[in-house]
């Protein structure tokens, strides 16, 4: 364990404060925050004093780590704010928000030139890189030589890049914008106050680090912040809790929900004070012991709790056990950083931000704990919220004072008119149909159990969908989980979805019903309701609201207000990449919802609007051949592995399967790998042709086939009667989706491992499903002769799945798409599309 951390160096270099027995830094007074601000005077260009107003100014996040963002205010009034990552369709977009940038300035309706100042949300690059150094010098960090030179490569990047403000002139030309460049827990900071609509207030950041910040207490009062506390990084809450994460055997500043999540799962006992001392003020976390030699290396918590998780691996009771013990220290050091800002600042208002202030479960014992009266944590809290701050810092300029207005809403992203969906939805030929009510009509759909995917308005900004870009459910279904999570989400069991609820009843369901617009606070459901909203209500028992405003968002609000009171708060999941509604090709969830509403009301009243509501058809051609004839035929299979069979066909969709060429790719290997299986699994039949294949062109004594789609069944048999097949005795049809655990709707495939008999040969094709799948199947994949063929449709699910395989023991290869795809292409549901052969003697 290495020594305490100190603050001695950074005191001295601000010339004015003292640290405390922990390291932090305290400064005392009301010209605090002056002074702070003064501190950086050296990385602020274009300063000035005594301007008038009005003015615009652009927010920038921007720091090659995560979340890069942008906003436009003018006036005082924040105009636009998206993330990159909404537009690039990259998660966590760390690169130079230009995307972003763009549609600021077109939301605007002005050129980069008009532009008065250009803000980014951290200091210069020399900032960090010094205080790296000094850590690297005092013993906190290890100087191991990947270090350093990925310390030295960052300076260097963002130094050559100006800290970013090249990057902006590289791409929108020269500018009379004044760049300047904020404190990273300064912006946060500023973010969380200018918008929570309180008079005063004790500000809390807290994040993994800023340039040299890991926590830090600020005292918001009369349109100013003082600061008040630092605790310097790598004493970092984030810190614990990213490496953690990584322990676990997810991804550091990516996945921390999924701990979150996990948490509730796992028993006391676990001791991680060799780690972290939450109780003390302010806490201790063992930096040196976490940072290792490289990112990965995690050997120090190895060496006290065991070997680490492997990614995809069974969460055994162990990992639930150190998930639960990271959350509650995490919950206990953020009260204590709580504690004393509202001591220091005698407020008992609260703003928090940086990315620890998403953790919904420790916000909503804060606000339960008696230590505050109010608590605002702003929507976007993490790195891409820095942009709101940072674009507000030039009101402080010469004594000004910060437009301090409540936000009651995230709709600040772009937004798509009907025209524009209209076009949208002509050109891929989806059937669509334009209603009057579509409150009335999503509220049936979702009483009769249909998953419903919503797009309205201008996208939200920061990470949670709220009634602009989410999936609607029914929360009364006890499946409805799996279903979302099979059909939709993808994503692993144990990570609750939250309720929408209207504000006027959120007290019947919720034994507290505070303001909760933002879905950032997790809060105990009364017990008497745990039955009636099951999909919502997690295994602590609690959930994650959102109190939907009439005022606000009057449709989203008359869709939970038209459902019966049973159903009355519809159960929700996480937002749609707005760029991937428009542009069909990678939005998989789409084709797997069964219905979308999408529409804009454009200032008329809800009884106005026209939506549309298009009803799901199967994956759709890019090019629509007018000439081919259509609906569907029975036609015969004229080459491929099904030639001479018959299927019920749509030339206007399915004119490759008629012609042969539907993943002809998959040829030679389906022949070699089935010419002596004894069992044949199709996971995903869809309509039946590999179920075909299976029947008709191969040895397999058994053949299951797994498709819960009633649609898609009637199709299979169909196929199955045309060719004689349909009472074939090898074959079962399992009307269920295939998962990691066993529901009343989902079945793993460990459950067959005692009665497959191998060879067998097992597809697999559902849609990003496939991580789930192969977590269900830890016991078959241990067994001898199996054979995969498994359809992937990103980078990542392809790696990840590789590294299942072959930590199995399996030999694997990848089969990508012929070269002739460019003349013939396939519409995939995903960015790519590979099939992972996977063979194990």
């Amino acid at each position: 364990m290495g020594p305490r951390v100190g603050g001695e160096e950074l005191a001295r270099s601000l010339g004015r404060s003292r640290p405390d027995a922990r390291g932090a830094v305290e400064c005392r007074g009301r010209g605090a925050g002056d002074e702070w601000r003064r501190y950086t005077d050296d990385l602020v260009l274009g300063h000035e004093k005594g301007r008038e107003w009005p003015m615009i100014s652009l927010g920038i996040n921007y720091s090659q780590m995560h979340d890069s963002s942008a906003c436009i205010v003018r006036d005082g009034e924040l105009l636009f704010a998206v993330a990159e990552e909404r537009l690039s369709r990259i998660k966590h977009d760390a690169g130079f928000p230009a995307l972003a940038i763009q549609a600021c300035l077109k939301h605007a309706g002005i050129q980069a030139d008009q532009v008065d100042h250009v803000c980014m949300g951290w200091p210069a690059p020399r900032a960090i890189f010094l205080h790296d150094l000094k850590c690297y010098a005092a013993g906190k960090h290890r100087a191991s030589c990947l270090n350093l030179l990925n310390t030295t490569r960052y300076f260097l990047s963002m130094w050559h890049q100006h800290g970013g403000a090249s990057r902006f002139t590289y791409h929108f030309g020269p500018t009379k914008a004044r760049f300047r460049f904020e404190d990273h827990h300064h912006a946060h900071a500023l973010s969380a106050y200018a918008y929570s609509g309180f008079e005063d207030a004790a500000i809390v950041v807290t994040d993994g680090r800023g340039a040299w910040e890991a926590t830090s207490i600020w005292y918001g009062h009369n349109g100013r912040i003082d600061h008040i506390l630092t605790i310097p990084w790598p004493n970092s809450l984030g810190l614990f809790y990213a490496e953690f994460t990584y322990y676990l055997g997810f991804q550091k500043h990516s996945d921390e929900w999924k701990v979150m999540g996990l948490a509730p799962y796992g028993q006391p006992g676990v001791n991680l004070r060799p780690f972290i001392v939450p109780d003390d003020a302010p806490y201790w976390v063992n930096a040196p012991g976490l940072l290792g030699r490289n990112a990965g290396d995690v050997s120090a918590i190895e060496t006290e709790l065991g070997p680490k998780r492997v990614p995809e691996t069974e969460i055994d009771n162990r990992y639930k056990d150190i998930a639960f013990a990271v959350q509650e220290a995490c919950e206990r050091a953020m009260m204590t950083v709580v504690r004393m800002a509202v001591e220091k600042t005698r407020c008992r208002n609260l703003c928090m931000a940086g990315g620890v202030a998403l953790n919904s479960k420790a916000n909503g014992k804060i606000l339960t704990s008696g230590h505050v009266d109010r608590l605002f944590v702003q929507p976007a809290a993490a790195d891409d919220g820095v942009a709101l701050g940072a674009a507000l810092a030039p009101y402080l300029d010469a004594g000004g004072r910060l437009p301090v207005k409540p936000m009651r809403h995230a709709y600040l992203g772009p937004e798509w008119g009907d025209a524009e969906i209209e076009s949208v939805l002509r050109t891929y030929k989806l059937r669509y149909t334009l209603l009057n009510d579509p409150a009335k009509v999503t509220a049936e759909l979702l009483v009769a159990g249909k998953i419903i995917g919503w797009f309205q308005g201008r996208m939200e900004f920061g990470p949670r969908a709220l009634g602009s870009r989410s999936i609607l459910a029914d929360p009364r279904d006890p499946e409805m989980n799996a279903k979302v999570n099979n059909a939709v989400k993808f994503r692993e069991w144990w990570r609750p979805f939250a309720p929408s609820m209207l504000a006027e009843v959120a007290g019947e369901y919720l034994a507290s019903a505070p303001d909760s617009p933002f879905m950032i606070l997790a809060l105990p459901v009364r017990p008497e309701k745990h039955g009636v909203i099951p999909a919502v209500t997690h295994v602590d028992g609690t959930a994650r609201p959102q109190t939907v405003e009439q005022q606000v968002n009057p449709l989203y609000w008359r869709t939970c207000a038209v459902s019966p009171s049973s159903i009355r708060p519809p159960m929700r999941c996480a937002r749609f990449s707005a760029r991937a509604w428009m542009r069909w090709s990678s939005a998989r969830s789409w084709w797997k919802s069964d219905t979308a509403i999408l529409g804009k009301c454009f200032g008329r009243s809800p009884e106005e609007m026209r939506v549309s509501v298009v009803e799901h058809d199967g994956i759709k051609s890019i090019v629509k051949r007018w000439i081919l004839p259509q609906g569907r035929t029975p036609r015969r299979i004229q080459t491929g592995i099904l030639r001479g069979l018959t299927m019920e066909l749509d030339f206007q969709h399915q004119a490759q399967r008629w012609l042969g060429l539907q993943e002809r790719e998959l040829s030679t290997w389906l022949r070699r790998l089935a010419r002596d299986i004894q069992t044949a699994i199709d996971v995903g039949a869809n309509d039946g042709m590999y179920t075909l294949y299976f029947l008709a062109r191969t040895p397999a004594q058994r053949v299951l086939a797994f498709e819960p789609s009633s649609e898609s069944q009637y199709q299979l048999r169909s196929n199955l009667r045309l060719n004689g097949l349909a009472t074939d005795e090898r074959l079962q049809v399992i009307p269920k989706f295939v998962g990691a655990s066993e529901t009343q709707s989902t079945i793993p495939l460990d459950s067959l491992a005692d009665v497959l008999t191998p060879p067998c040969l097992i597809k697999v094709d559902v849609d990003g499903g496939e991580v789930d799948l192969l977590r269900g199947a830890h016991k078959l994949l241990g067994h001898p002769r199996m054979r995969w063929i498994i359809e992937v449709h990103s980078q990542r699910l392809r790696e990840d799945c590789l590294n299942t395989l072959c930590a199995s023991g399996y030999r694997t290869t990848t089969v990508r798409n012929a070269w002739w795809r460019i003349f013939l292409p396939e519409l995939r549901p995903g960015e790519r599309n590979d099939w992972l052969i996977a063979v194990r003697d």
